[in-house]
């Protein structure tokens, strides 16, 4: 099972799924949506890949367990779907700039009061979450952190 919703958001590396390898096509079950690459989140549209017989499987599950999206929601998806991914380069260039903010920011204080692996912290995909940062944060001195 992959999550991919964050695809089209990565800086540098292009994204690779593994359904793309022969082998694993048919045993891969693939897991996005809109929010984070179109700037949908709150629409709550998602969707999956996979083998036909999962598909069906989880569809009879869905409409058990969840609501219809609205159809305002529906029509905003098929248009963000249709559009070129290059639409949304503007975004992906912005959080990019984010990064690179941040990170800056950690190497100036780094050896000061935080030791930090810059390295590992560069996220390659995506945007940068501060309980990830917690994580890898080891601090000299005692700093809080709230969740």
């Amino acid at each position: 099972m992959l999550d991919e919703i964050y695809e089209h958001i990565n800086y540098g590396t292009a994204h690779f799924s593994i359904a793309r390898i022969p082998e694993l096509y048919d045993r891969t079950i693939t897991v996005n949506g809109v929010a984070k690459a179109f700037a949908m989140t709150g629409w709550r549209i998602g969707y999956i890949g996979a083998a036909e017989w999962i598909a069906k499987a989880c569809n009879k599950m869905q409409g058990q367990i969840t609501s219809g999206a609205n159809c305002i929601a529906q029509r905003a998806t098929i248009t963000a779907l249709l559009e070129p991914v290059s639409r949304i380069q503007y975004m992906v260039d912005e959080f990019n700039t984010r990064r690179d903010l941040i990170i800056g920011l950690l190497e100036q204080i780094k050896g000061e009061i935080l030791e930090i692996d810059i390295d590992t912290l560069t996220p390659v995909e995506a945007l940068m979450k501060l309980n990830e940062i917690k994580r890898m944060l080891q601090p000299k001195v005692d700093i809080k952190f709230k969740n």
